[in-house]
């Protein structure tokens, strides 16, 4: 619990708070049409505005207008009902932080670096024509691998943590 943030802890509560608010449309439906109906609620805007900010918030997306899909609202139901104790449902229905690679955990990038740190200084898209004319050729009779071939925007995403 000490491990989540302050945000964390805010989207797990607004989650928790749709949860209950599910639970109480579920007493007089079944749970999936309780779901159902609560996310026509939500798009149609036949909610308080004090829910719309919860699910804003729960939602834990950029952008305004958006909706639940009972997809997901049904998944957060059923990591409530799994856990046992407060501490984790807070933890089953916070959102997990994505962990960023570091530079050395790439293992493609020294292959990229060979050719883009030629004394010629070609430019990142110079390298990467190259280096991906090599890729396919170093790996032509590896389907798997010639899927695993960087984009050259991860090639700048992982240019930029140095």
């Amino acid at each position: 619990l000490k491990t989540l943030t302050e945000k964390q802890r805010e989207v797990a509560g607004a989650r928790m708070a749709l949860v209950a608010q599910v639970a109480q449309l579920e007493q007089a439906q079944p749970r999936y049409k309780a779901i159902k109906f609560f996310c026509e609620q939500i798009k149609h805007g036949g909610i308080s505005s004090d829910l719309m900010r919860l699910v804003e918030i729960a939602n834990n997306k950029k952008g305004k207008n958006r909706t639940l899909c009972d997809r997901t609202l049904n998944q957060w139901v059923l990591d409530y009902e799994k856990a046992d104790t407060p501490e984790e449902r807070l933890k089953a229905l916070a959102p997990m932080q994505r962990v960023a690679k570091k530079a050395e955990e790439i293992v493609w990038l020294p292959d990229f670096l060979a050719i883009y740190r030629q004394t010629n200084g070609i430019n990142v898209a110079e390298a990467y024509h190259y280096f991906s004319a090599e890729w396919d050729a170093r790996f032509a009779d590896e389907p798997l691998r010639l899927e695993m071939k960087p984009s050259i925007d991860q090639v700048r995403a992982a240019l930029a943590k140095f």
